[in-house]
């Protein structure tokens, strides 16, 4: 039988195929492909193998040129034609008085073959993925082994099918073929297929937000005497738990993974071993809001990715990395990364990976002022992540969109993609980003003169927060917060909050959500010496952000950001520089190396608008 996972498999597939056409008697492919129903461009692509048909038209093809669908599949002898009067999936009977025995012996035979050439055409789908395809075709081995009396054949079938339908993001009929699976093979006491059962019911589980089940199988996975197994059900444990906002289980579970592997491997990791740990070190690292920890994970791990053969991880890897950066702070090199990663995952057709990119991309333009080009981002990462059923990416797609429509002030369309944010990060059960959406919520409320329902969730998402030790989530709570007490016309109390969101970002090393905590500080205080010191404060990291982008030749316009523009408008007022809505719309589309002149700090009233600067006086 040919591997169809190789071109050689593929190529010799198409020979038959176009043999069979030959000899049935088809004067063209165009004749052929007029009786398939299909274009001949298509039946080219079949005959050169560079397209694998799918089951139901590799029936059809059978039927058309009068042979056995295992010819297509098996090695042999090309002569394998059926009679045109009969069924080419039935074999005919013998004249002697032991046909009716030979029948049942051939038919079974044929159907084993076609059962074996199902499995192996199963595995080619996955080389390069056509999970649809695969799903599809394993559910027909199911019933074919149903047929034969086989339960092992079906059980593995069931459980390769489950993993494509996991990889489609089918996850209810992931789980129902996943259990039958894992019945029959604890019926048949098939340890190894039912711990393999057990390691994607984990995953499928998690991914539709049933924890304690999830936790169940993995608990029973920890207990197994297969280091491996033990190893990859304890990342699971922790994964969970992250998701699960249990972010200080989570770590204790990825330090009890990394001896794990450790003593399986002698006492030292492989790179195999290590990418994973690091993998998941920086994704707790950035539920915890430790970004720049998360950048240092994040990089060795796409090292490991790289010297361990693990494209995937390592795709997935850089994304963190990027990601970490930008909020960090450090937005000149998160671009560069971010960017690159959108790409090679558009040259590995990963579009799970692809819409996780472009929402990280979304962020990215919504920090610089690009705030169409955010929403732009943003609407291709969700309708992808909708698109090919990826619950996570369509969870980062929909919070960062309503950000960027935040800040664009488009209150309506930010409201609607908080609540399918919402949404989608209940349906996983992911507790932290749950939060994100709500905070995006309450500032719509605060926008729309609503302060007291801002209050309740602001108040709720502290707390939440802080069980969590999630200090990024904190300081942005207590930052919407300031914003509802101000709105409710409770100063005092806006101060406080605003101070101690300040203080949590800057002890947590944060980056943008330091500024925007000092912008909300700004707000709340009254004119005065400490507002016109944290107006000068904020000018600094404004161009601090605006030197980066300029050193990474990347273009920006950093003051369609409202917390931007509000800063540099009030440090230009407390200068005593009149700026009227002229200069404000010439400001909003000021570069990078105009933001850094518009007000000098050490020249007093001066201002000088976008696209020059004032001579030097000497």
């Amino acid at each position: 039988m040919w591997d169809f996972s190789t071109p050689e498999g593929r190529l010799e597939h198409g020979r038959r195929i176009q043999a069979a056409i030959e000899s049935a008697g088809y004067g063209s492919v165009r004749a052929f492909a007029e009786a398939l129903g299909c274009s001949r461009a298509l039946v080219y692509r079949y005959i050169k193998g560079t397209t694998l048909p799918p089951l139901d038209v590799m029936q059809r093809i059978a039927r058309l040129t009068h042979r056995r669908l295992p010819y297509f599949y098996v090695e042999g002898p090309d002569e394998d034609a059926e009679d045109s009067e009969g069924d080419p999936e039935i074999p005919r009977t013998s004249p002697d008085g032991d046909g009716p025995r030979r029948l049942f012996g051939r038919a079974r035979t044929d159907l084993q073959q076609r059962v074996e050439s199902l499995m192996r055409l199963g595995a080619a789908l996955a080389a390069p993925p056509d999970h649809a395809r695969a799903a599809a075709t394993y559910a027909e081995v199911v019933e074919l082994a149903e047929s034969l009396g086989e339960p092992l054949l079906g059980a593995r079938a069931r459980l390769r099918g489950g993993n494509s339908l996991i990889q489609l993001g089918s996850f209810p009929e992931a789980i129902e073929q996943l259990e039958g699976a894992l019945a029959a093979f604890e019926a048949l006491r098939e340890r190894a297929g039912a711990r393999a059962c057990r390691q994607s019911l984990v995953s499928a589980l998690q991914s539709t937000g049933q924890f304690t089940l999830a936790l169940e199988h993995a608990g029973k996975l920890v207990t197994s005497d297969d280091a491996g197994t033990r190893w990859a059900a304890i990342l699971s444990l922790a994964a969970i738990y992250e998701q699960m906002g249990r972010i200080r289980e989570a770590w204790a579970q990825l330090a009890r993974a990394e001896q794990e592997a450790a003593a399986a491997e002698g006492g030292e990791i492989g790179a195999f071993a290590r990418t994973y740990v690091l993998a998941n070190r920086a994704n707790v690292a950035m539920a915890w809001g430790r970004y720049r920890a998360a950048a240092r994970y994040a990089r060795r791990a796409a090292e490991c990715a790289r010297e361990a053969g693990l494209p995937d991880q390592g795709l997935e890897a850089d994304l963190t990395y990027g990601l970490s950066l930008l909020r960090a702070g450090e937005v000149g090199s998160a671009h560069v990364h971010l960017d690159r990663t959108l790409r090679m995952a558009e040259l590995s057709a990963d579009q799970s990976r692809q819409a996780a990119a472009l929402a990280c991309l979304c962020e990215w333009y919504a920090a610089v002022g690009r705030l169409e080009e955010a929403r732009e981002a943003g609407r291709e990462g969700l309708e992808m992540a909708t698109r090919v059923r990826s619950a996570m990416p369509e969870l980062f797609s929909a919070l960062a969109l309503s950000r960027s429509c935040l800040m664009s002030h488009l209150l309506s369309d930010a409201e609607e993609l908080a609540k399918r944010a919402l949404h989608a990060a209940n349906g996983v059960g992911a507790s932290l980003y749950a939060c994100w959406a709500r905070l995006v919520q309450a500032e719509v409320a605060c926008l729309r003169e609503a302060p007291h329902r801002a209050l309740h969730i602001a108040e709720e998402t502290v707390q939440q927060a802080e069980e969590a030790g999630a200090r990024h989530l904190s300081a942005e709570a207590r930052r919407v917060l300031s914003a509802a007490f101000l709105a409710d016309g409770r100063r005092q109390e806006a101060i406080a909050a605003a101070r101690r969101a300040l203080s949590e970002a800057q002890n947590a090393g944060l980056g943008l959500p330091v500024l925007a905590a000092r912008a909300a500080l700004c707000r709340a205080l009254p004119p005065g010496a400490q507002r016109e010191a944290e107006l000068a404060a904020a000018h600094d990291e404004v161009l601090e952000m605006a030197s980066q982008l300029e050193r990474h030749h990347i273009r920006a316009t950093l003051l369609r950001s409202p917390d931007l523009m509000y800063i540099l408008t009030e440090l230009a007022s407390s200068l005593g520089v009149d700026v009227d809505d002229r200069t404000l719309l010439r400001w909003r589309d000021a570069a990078p190396t105009d933001v850094l002149g518009l007000i000098p700090r050490d020249s007093g009233a001066s201002c000088t608008p976008p696209g020059g600067r004032e001579p030097n006086a000497d």
